[in-house]
């Protein structure tokens, strides 16, 4: 159990980084693809 916990709690923190990055890449769309067309 004692090697089980750490791994969650990595586990925990990656998700959350996961879904956190995921939230800063959808709140950064309706800008970047404007400029993504301005640089094609």
């Amino acid at each position: 159990q004692y090697s089980l916990k750490p791994r969650v709690l990595l586990y925990k923190h990656f998700y959350w980084d996961y879904s956190h990055s995921i939230n800063c890449t959808v709140n950064m769309y309706p800008i970047f693809v404007p400029f993504l067309i301005y640089i094609i």
